[in-house]
């Protein structure tokens, strides 16, 4: 791919640049192809593993790059997907406002909140049990609020989904297999303490590590972004 790039004289970020996104402007023939729909998990934590800190108010852990790359990729899927506890704390906007582009399909997963002051406009509320990150998959009852979700998104005819936490929510769905790409941003801080985001239970060996088919970093400007494939 980089070579076919070079033989279009396109310079050494632009090669950068469209190596990393074409491959998602190919979802919807992806997903069409394979009959499921492409979920992308993402999120920033800092070097001890911490998405926010346990107090104060929300922030963004990553550079001014990753946040770019956070609505390209927006742009490019056809949902955003968070749990109804990220929504409600939060409280995000779930656009594409830093780059060109449409909105995609705002999903709330939980019942719409009832505080008036939060911004509901536009969202998709889907109100639906996520199985606990801790259950192991094996019975078929856990999948009923996942599988409940990419019913109804199919309906919607969505073909890929940006799944951009909370913690909760992205583990119930890595946990169910339910995730083809895992993004995961560092940035050179260390909290000591937070929130953490994979809420797994704990195992009592290496072996029981989820592991990747594949993984690459990508650069976020002067910061580093973990792409592996489930």
């Amino acid at each position: 791919q980089i070579k076919v790039l070079r033989r279009g004289n396109f310079s050494d970020d632009e090669i950068n640049f469209l190596s990393l996104y074409l491959p998602y402007a190919t979802l919807p023939h992806f997903s069409i192809k394979n009959n499921k729909i492409y979920t992308i998990s993402h999120f920033a934590q800092t070097l001890d593993g911490k998405i926010a800190a346990s107090i104060g108010e929300p922030s963004w852990i990553g550079n001014h790059e990753n946040l770019l790359h956070a609505h390209r990729m927006r742009a490019l899927c056809d949902a955003i997907m968070v749990g109804h506890k990220t929504n409600i704390k939060d409280n995000p906007q779930l656009t594409v406002r830093e780059v060109k582009g449409e909105n995609p399909l705002r999903v709330i997963i939980g019942k719409p909140p009832t505080n008036t002051s939060l911004d509901c406009t536009e969202k998709t509320f889907i109100d639906v049990n996520l199985p606990p990150p801790s259950c192991d998959g094996k019975t078929s009852s856990n999948f009923d609020g996942i599988e409940t979700i990419f019913t109804l998104l199919e309906e919607k005819e969505i073909r890929s989904v940006y799944l951009e936490g909370g913690s909760f929510t992205t583990s119930s769905f890595l946990k169910m297999k339910k995730v083809d790409q895992v993004q995961v941003h560092f940035s050179p801080k260390i909290l000591g303490s937070g929130l953490t985001g994979f809420a797994f239970t704990e195992t009592s060996s290496m072996k029981d590590a989820m592991t990747f088919k594949s993984h690459r970093f990508s650069p976020m400007g002067d910061e580093m972004m973990f792409v592996g494939e489930l």
